[in-house]
């Protein structure tokens, strides 16, 4: 009786673990079509921005932005829409975008 009784204990244990890690590929599963989405959110920003300017204040630049905030948002946006790290379609028009958006304000500095 007491083997009969480990047997379905080690089985529920079994059971936990398997309903554990399926619970935690679904976050993982989860947590990256979130990301996916925010990426495609920010290319589609950054390819319907009508200006230089506005291209830059997706990135966070302020309407009066100096060099300093065209560079941090610059650098922001840059990260997030690098085609070696953001595998969404219209990633790379994006950054090319972005590039010409910066140079463009900043004179290439």
């Amino acid at each position: 009786k007491l083997h009969k009784m480990t047997a379905a204990s080690n089985l529920a244990v079994g059971f936990s673990k398997v309903i554990a890690e399926a619970e935690a590929r679904r976050s993982v599963e989860e947590a990256q079509r979130a990301q996916e989405l925010k990426l495609k959110k920010e290319v589609a920003r950054v390819l319907g921005a009508r200006s230089d300017a506005e291209c830059l204040r997706v990135g966070g630049a302020g309407v009066e932005a100096n060099l300093e905030g065209i560079k941090k948002a610059f650098r922001a946006l840059a990260r997030i829409l690098h085609p070696d790290k953001a595998k969404v379609d219209g990633a790379t028009n994006a950054f090319q975008r972005l590039n010409q958006a910066y140079n463009n304000l900043t004179g290439g500095s």
